[in-house]
């Protein structure tokens, strides 16, 4: 079976397409910038704001999936930082960001991977009790379900609505990625809703439900998933939460065939709990376990993962 999809003139064209996305997003971003700036000049500054953060995870898991490319097996060092730049006016506000991130990983037969990332983002509230907010990202290396190492341009935006304790948010976001091992492309919708709850003692959860999907130039890669979760954030004093987690997902691969009959269809269930000590001045240190129980109509890919987490991360702000 032939596993480029597509002409070569159908591959031209797909060529065009995301180059010309790519100077859209270089464009938008510019004027982004200079509607920012310009403001400044006929007004008083509002605020500008520098905020970086910092932080190293060490990672233990247990098992080993048999083609999911997401770290979820991953056992190593994580340390990385991020920068944004805010500038607000009036009720505009953007953020200009810049990120690192390096994975040193303890297993022999997987190579170091360090990603880079950028990203504008804006933001307006539209009344009083809704908002809404854009970002375009690029990221130079980082996993993904179908592939371990790709380079991603994102376009998303979400409309938040908001009210006391009460905060509801809807996202649509698009994908394109071109996979670092054999230069092919692949893109793909994102959609999403989540709710949060904040209560009188403390306490908050976060319900999410989420879509996504790839079509890629090598068919096996393209998928369609379901991702389903809720977190309960749970204050046991005025320094620690604990943080217990559930994660549903459930995914398919439409080129993919189980026996030559079926479509292979694969699911997770993902609990964990995450407790996160503040150790004031804006240093914290998180602990988190989990396990990763995976199922699939091809029983190859039937696997269980258990994973250990420790890290410390610091924030640090400056007002210009």
């Amino acid at each position: 079976m032939d596993l480029w999809d597509g002409t070569v003139m159908g591959q031209t064209e797909s060529v065009m397409e995301k180059l010309v996305v790519k100077k859209f997003i270089a464009r938008a971003g510019a004027i982004a910038v200079c509607a920012a700036l310009l403001p400044g000049i006929a007004h008083a500054r509002d605020r500008e704001r520098i905020t970086v953060d910092v932080f190293a995870l060490l990672n233990e898991a247990s098992g080993e999936t048999s083609d999911g490319f997401e770290d979820q097996d991953a056992s190593g060092f994580i340390i990385g930082g991020d920068t944004e730049f805010e500038i607000r006016r009036d009720d505009h506000r953007f953020r200009l960001g810049a990120g690192s991130t390096y994975y040193a990983y303890s297993e022999e037969d997987r190579d170091d991977r360090h990603n880079n990332a950028v990203w504008l983002t804006y933001s307006t509230p539209l009344s009083g009790r809704l908002s809404v907010w854009v970002q375009g990202k690029h990221d130079t290396n980082m996993s993904a379900l179908e592939a371990r190492e790709t380079r991603q341009d994102r376009i998303r935006s979400q409309l938040i609505w908001q009210e006391g304790d009460n905060r509801i948010r809807a996202r649509a976001g698009y994908r394109w990625r071109e996979y670092i091992s054999d230069d092919t492309d692949g893109d793909g919708l994102e959609l999403g809703a989540d709710y949060r709850r904040r209560f009188d003692n403390g306490m908050s959860s976060y319900t999410y439900v989420r879509w996504d999907e790839i079509e890629a130039d090598v068919l096996r890669r393209s998928y369609e998933r379901w991702t389903l979760g809720t977190d309960l954030t749970v204050p046991v004093s005025d320094r620690i939460d604990i943080i217990p987690s559930l994660r549903y997902r459930t995914w398919s691969y439409p080129s993919r065939l189980v026996d030559g009959l079926e479509l292979r269809e694969d699911s997770s269930l993902n609990p964990r709990i995450s407790v996160v000590y503040d150790l004031g001045d804006d240093w914290e240190v998180l602990g988190r376990a989990g396990v990763i129980w995976r199922r699939s109509n091809d029983d190859r890919f039937d696997e269980t993962i258990t994973r250990l987490s420790i890290g410390v991360s610091k924030r640090l702000r400056w007002d210009l």
